[in-house]
């Protein structure tokens, strides 16, 4: 299959789009979607409440691939369309039974390995497809997007519309009860299309897409983009006037990468009730109300598991749902006025940030123990306002009195302090009982003499990719600075050496595999460890500065801008800029020598390798610093010595570092289970291949082919994680102060032993608290 070829740093923020996307609904109220693939809820424990909807998987067609799209049809069945295998398949009892035919138009197209761009069903049981056959492109940079409709008679409708010039595609589409057809592209814009009569208008562009979702409610055409809904009323063409409930919601649900479906009801007084299936569960909201109504909590549903997002939903006229899911599940919700609101065993997880793979973890094991509520306390969220230094001093207190969470997510918490305090619990037996394989240098990471307190399940892997010549002189954090002022003093260099524009951009990477050396085993600080540290970066930084102009300095405060914009969050930007996938192409394009940063998904290992396959004696190996052999643990849990619950903590613990969690890729960090990596990094798209165009600094433009690493290139990255096993610092409480200290060192606004002696006291009165 050939690739698409479009610009690099539209890669980036589709890579950003597509971590925001993961699990995000393309739905209609009562339509149709296409689908080819979050928990935690703060429902209280009430032991009398009765009453909940009950979840059940209905069946689907007999060979299903999993990927295709569902319609209700206005006699009540429903359609089911197989985007692979080029079948569609009926049910007339609410999806309990299915029957199967080939769709002829459909099938002939996937014979021909046509990229299936969208498709949808109307009521009455007309077809929408969107379609592109790589041969038939003109060349590289332009392919034709032809679109078929289906009459439900069988009459065959074809069109070719050239939707902006040919570099666009459908994103999502959907149909009405009287057969228009809207679609939003890739561009983002709005069209309605007329297949019929081979004619197209564009509607309107909604604002920085962060989500993409289509709907048809009532006589209002749906449009959310992660960040609020659009309403365009199809009889006046006009966009009516926001709901600010709505959007606010909406607006959650992006930043906790949790996917939307709705569906639209009128009551017997022509109010109309939006309903939405969201990671937090199912919801209803009257259009113009003030608030949205909670109906079932993600928490005991399938919504809870961020692998399993909500494509499709359907209210029946009993007030139960039907929900498809992006992975080809279907399921119904019917309320039971007589079980339990609660499940009787009840499991408290606390954790600073949300997390998506323990997200994961509670609905596989809600799935397999239906009697047990997992509560997740999250303590930093946009909802509630609280800072981090405050929702950890809120969690201390409440441990230092005996009290608290089961279980705690450790990430950016005083984690050591928690073990001196003898606040954790020993997991030294749970280890030893572990049954699998695992990564022992990181699964024991945290091992000391008085035992195992903290266990990581997900990690990052800190690298440095370049040219072998360079690379094979980089063993530690000084042969780093030799090396960095050589490629700055070499004649053949233009760019910067690690991509690193600013004094606290370079230390954020350095601090990385550095941090842990700042501190001896007795709790003191090292002295002469943290001012070779600012020595060594204080070089590097200079190497940095050498070859760049203010222009190039211009240019990429302007990119960070544009990263802060759409993320919206500080730390996350500098996350971005710290990751080491999206940085590889700035090699290519000779905007920087070195990568030094963090991998931490399998995506980013594809733009790595496509970098290094086309750059002649590109490699990476790990980034050691002050310390070497780290790994980045990108999620942390410790068990509270005060849980009255330290066995169901246990049993949990279990299914979090099973296989079948362990091995979805959830962009969130590599699994600790040895067993799952090789689920983990098979390829979920046999054949396909992307593609990138880039521009170098000269101009030039550049063709680059991602596909997905060979057994021989997983090896040797598997290779890699294996010599693992020093952990980085993660308590970051003192972090954004050294950084600011330290780049004054940096940048000669204050000497470097002043700076060490000023780090130095923060450390020691932080380490005494």
């Amino acid at each position: 299959m050939k690739s698409k070829k479009i610009p690099w740093h539209r890669v980036l923020l589709a890579g950003i789009l597509t971590v925001a996307l993961m699990g995000c609904s393309r739905a209609e109220s009562g339509q149709n979607t296409d689908a080819g693939q979050s928990t935690g809820g703060n429902a209280e424990n009430t032991a009398d409440a009765k009453g909940r909807y009950v979840e059940t998987q209905l069946p689907t067609p007999e060979g299903f691939s999993g990927v295709g799209c569902i319609g209700r049809l206005q006699d009540g069945s429903l359609l089911l369309i197989d985007k692979k295998e080029g079948t569609k398949s009926s049910s007339d009892d609410g999806g309990k039974s299915w029957s199967t035919d080939t769709l002829t138009e459909l099938k002939t197209l996937t014979d021909q390995d046509a990229d299936i761009t969208g498709t949808a069903i109307a009521p009455d049981g007309g077809i929408f497809i969107s379609y592109i056959l790589w041969e038939e492109s003109t060349s590289e940079k332009t392919y034709p997007e032809k679109y078929i409709y289906l009459d439900a008679d069988g009459t065959v409708h074809n069109a070719e519309f050239g939707l902006e010039g040919y570099n666009t595609s459908v994103m999502d589409s959907v149909i009405t009860a009287d057969g228009r057809v809207f679609v939003i592209t890739n561009s983002y814009d709005v069209y309605e299309l007329d297949v019929r009569q081979q004619t197209h208008q564009q509607l309107f562009t909604p604002d920085d897409m962060r989500d993409v979702g289509m709907y048809v409610c009532g006589n209002s055409l749906v449009v959310q983009n992660g960040q609020k809904a659009y309403f365009y009323n199809l009889e006046s063409g006009e966009l009516n006037t926001p709901d600010e409930v709505l959007n606010s919601f909406i607006g959650e649900q992006t930043e906790q990468k949790a996917g939307i479906a709705m569906c639209a009801s009128d009551d017997k007084d022509g109010n109309q009730t939006l309903y939405l299936a969201a990671g937090g569960g199912i919801y209803g909201h009257v259009l113009g109300g003030s608030v949205m109504e909670q109906l079932a909590d993600g928490a005991l549903t399938n919504l809870g598991d961020p692998s399993k997002a909500p494509a499709w939903m359907s209210r029946n006229e009993d007030g139960s749902f039907l929900i498809f899911y992006r992975d080809g599940a279907l399921c119904s919700y019917v309320y039971d006025p007589d079980i339990s609101a609660v499940p009787e065993q009840l499991l408290t997880i606390y954790t600073l940030y949300d997390n998506e793979t323990v997200r994961q973890a509670i609905s596989c094991y809600r799935a397999e123990n239906p009697d047990t509520f997992i509560r997740l306390e999250i303590g930093v969220s946009e909802a509630n306002g609280v800072t981090a230094n405050d929702a950890v001093k809120n969690l201390n207190t409440q441990l230092l009195a005996g009290k608290g969470p089961d279980m705690i997510l450790l990430n950016g918490m005083p984690a050591d302090a928690y073990i001196e305090k003898g606040i954790l619990m020993d997991l030294s037996d749970f280890v030893a009982e572990l049954s699998g394989n695992y990564f022992e240098g990181i699964l024991k990471g945290y091992q000391s003499e008085e035992g195992i307190f903290i266990l990581p399940f997900r990690f990052d892997v800190p690298l440095l990719t370049g040219n072998e010549s360079w690379l094979s002189e980089i063993s530690d954090l000084k042969s780093l600075a030799d090396t960095a002022e050589a490629i700055a003093d070499s004649p053949e260099t233009e760019e910067s050496v690690l991509g690193s524009y600013t004094a606290g951009e370079l230390l954020e990477k350095l601090y990385l595999t550095s941090a842990g050396a700042w501190t001896s085993e007795d709790g003191n600080v090292n002295e002469d460890s943290l001012q070779e540290f600012l020595t060594q970066a204080k070089r590097i930084y200079g190497a940095e500065q050498k070859n760049l102009d203010e222009e190039e300095l211009s240019n990429h405060q302007k990119m960070y801008e544009e990263f802060l914009a759409f993320y919206q969050d500080e730390q996350r930007a500098k996350d971005n800029l710290l990751s080491n996938g999206p940085q590889s192409a700035w090699q290519i394009e000779r905007r920087q020598v070195l990568t030094a940063g963090i991998l931490g998904s399998m995506s980013e290992l594809n733009s790595i390798l496509a970098v290094n396959r086309q750059m002649e004696g590109n490699t990476y190996r790990a980034f050691n610093g002050q310390s070497a052999d780290v790994f980045s643990p990108s999620g942390l849990i410790g068990v509270s010595v005060n849980s009255e619950n330290q066995e169901l903590a246990m049993s949990w613990m279990e299914t979090l570092l099973g296989t079948e969690v362990q091995s979805k890729d959830l962009e969130d960090g590599f699994p600790v289970n040895a067993e799952a990596f090789d689920s983990f990094a098979a390829n979920p798209n046999p054949g396909s291949m992307e593609g990138a165009g880039l521009t170098d600094r000269d101009g030039n433009e550049i063709s680059l082919d991602i596909v997905w690493p060979d057994d021989a290139e997983k090896k040797q990255f598997r290779d890699l994680i294996e010599t693992l096993k020093v952990p980085a610092v993660t308590d970051d409480s003192l972090k954004e102060e050294i950084i600011a200290i330290g780049a004054q060192a940096l940048t000669g606004e204050k000497e470097i032993e002043d700076c060490t002696q000023e780090i130095v006291q923060k450390i020691s009165i932080h380490l005494q608290e």
